[in-house]
């Protein structure tokens, strides 16, 4: 094993194999896209694909990334053993650093760097680059089996918190009736909002009552008092006539039978006069 200082083998998860390699897989007859399955002295299993057949003899050459995973360093012992893999259908990813977090489209980042990926495989980490800086993600879990191939496939994804990460809390925004807050007791003290909802309560049965005591208030009013109630007479009614009938000017002369009947009915008396004296 050899790490090859090539930019564009770092960016993805494909090795260079020599060209023996790919005489005795044409005889074989596999199938495309080419996957590999990597096993280093520790035990620890990867999957990769294939970028070209021009390593030397006997050496293939990986990326540094990988050869961290495997902890294998260079010069050491791999085991390279052709595997078929299904195509994946749901992959989880674990961001490790919350800086991840910080950039604004972090899905169309990843699935802009998974383009020079093959194989992914569980509890693997790998890394990519943004904006000049590295951020490693580790693949929590895929579907089917452990390991898949995203070559030609649509893959549905799923994020899950970095390690450590808590939630921030967002307070909630304050509502109109907290704004307009009523005056000293009615908000005050543990029982604040079931006063504040009592002295409404109050407040609207007071106006209701007001409204109707002026109702009953108008109803038990009296009548207003009619100025001049008297019967109404014209100038034409006649004289001493009580029925309020017409007053005719040219008969105002009183009757001669009326004032006879006055007289008889006044008895005579003597000396009735006033008295003067003369001095």
């Amino acid at each position: 094993v050899a790490f090859i200082d090539k930019a564009n083998l770092e960016r993805g998860d494909k090795i260079v194999l020599p060209p023996s390699a790919l005489d005795e897989l044409t005889n074989l007859n596999i199938g495309y896209p080419m996957t590999f399955q990597l096993e280093g002295p520790t035990g620890m299993k990867t999957h990769c694909g294939v970028m070209e057949f021009i390593s030397e003899e006997g050496r293939a050459h990986l990326p540094y990334w990988i050869m961290q995973q495997l902890g294998i360093e260079e010069g050491g012992l791999l085991q390279i053993r052709n595997v078929a893999l299904q195509k994946g259908t749901y992959v989880k990813f674990q961001p490790q650093t919350e800086d991840f977090l910080k950039i604004s489209n972090p899905k169309a980042v990843l699935e802009a760097s998974l383009r020079g990926f093959t194989c992914l495989t569980e509890n693997v980490n790998f890394p990519i680059e943004y904006n000049n800086k590295t951020y490693e993600i580790r693949v929590v879990e895929v579907k089917p089996g452990t390991a898949i191939t995203i070559v030609d496939t649509d893959v549905n994804t799923e994020f899950a918190a970095p390690p450590g990460y808590v939630e921030p809390q967002v307070e909630p925004p304050a509502t109109a009736a907290t704004e307009v807050a009523p005056p000293t007791d009615a908000a005050s003290g543990p029982d604040g909002g079931n006063r504040l909802q009592d002295r409404l309560q109050a407040l609207l049965k007071k106006k209701v009552g007001e409204g109707s005591e002026s109702d009953s208030d108008d109803d038990d009013e009296e009548p207003a008092k009619e100025l001049f109630p008297g019967q109404g007479q014209t100038l034409d009614a006649r004289a001493g006539s009580r029925s309020g009938a017409a007053f005719n000017p040219t008969n105002a002369k009183a009757d001669p039978k009326d004032t006879t009947e006055d007289k008889e009915a006044k008895p005579f008396v003597a000396f009735s006069g006033q008295g003067h004296t003369l001095r």
